[in-house]
């Protein structure tokens, strides 16, 4: 049997908390129409949602996260209605906000 002694720590454990909630900032290349702003994909409301316009080059959306962020979870959801809008879709982690052009 071998013990081994270690020198004082402490350990706090932090539940997981939404930052794209408590501190993002959400844009899109374009609203649908007037209530269908970025916002709304990251209020915490599952009855709200975000809609972008239907054209390709605006069809993308971004949450701004305090810097540096770990991020250790990322969830994409969809209206259950409409879930084969995002089908095909990616997700992109930068430090450089999105422009509407990718620099794969």
């Amino acid at each position: 049997k071998q013990t081994a002694s270690l020198p004082a720590f402490s350990l706090r454990v932090m539940e997981s908390i939404n930052l794209a909630r408590q501190f993002g900032g959400a844009t899109q290349g374009a609203d649908y129409d007037s209530s269908s702003a970025a916002s709304l994909a990251i209020d915490g409301n599952a009855s709200t949602f975000n809609h972008t316009t239907c054209t390709a080059e605006k069809n993308w959306w971004q949450v701004k996260l305090p810097n540096p962020t770990l991020i250790s979870k990322l969830a994409v959801t969809s209206r259950s209605s409409w879930t084969s809008r995002i089908n095909g879709a990616g997700v992109y982690v930068s430090n450089t906000p999105y422009n509407g052009t990718l620099n794969e």
